[in-house]
């Protein structure tokens, strides 16, 4: 399922965000070059991930798609923010983006229960949506209790 492949790509980037975050700490700024190449490069991923976000919107009032595409597309510009804020050091954006991640796997939940009912998806899919969701509220918590 689609889900878990965002979820692995997410926890990737999450995983080597940090490390360009750990980098650029240990580096104690002696390289502001390549730290404004590394935030000019994620406002592009931004930039994009937005377009993608209009892009699956379209398909849904075309008829083409359901709501799922839409809210895989708003994870990924979620993450890509998330990483943004992180490395400009806005732990509050990075805050109310994670927010907004777990206001998108309830909705995703809603969706993925509909397609269970018309047999487009299984329960197993469900498990993995739950799953997904309760990682990051996890992510969620150690984000709050580090910046405390």
């Amino acid at each position: 399922m689609r889900t878990r492949h965002v979820f692995i790509l997410f926890s990737i980037a999450f995983i080597v965000t940090y490390g360009v975050i750990l980098i650029a700490a240990s580096d104690n700024g002696n390289d502001a070059e390549m730290d404004q190449e590394i935030v000019s490069t994620l406002h592009k991923i931004v930039e994009l991930r937005e377009r993608a976000v209009l892009f699956a919107q379209a398909n849904y009032e075309q008829g083409i798609t359901d709501l799922l595409p839409i809210q895989q597309e708003q994870l990924e510009l979620s993450a890509a923010r998330i990483r943004l804020a992180m490395v400009e050091g806005k732990p509050d954006v990075a805050l109310k983006e994670y927010r907004i991640v777990l206001t998108i796997h309830e909705k995703q939940l809603q969706v993925i229960e509909a397609r269970i009912e018309i047999g487009l998806l299984t329960l197993s899919d469900m498990i993995d949506a739950e799953v997904e969701q309760l990682e990051e509220r996890v992510r969620l918590a150690t984000l709050i209790r580090d910046i405390k």
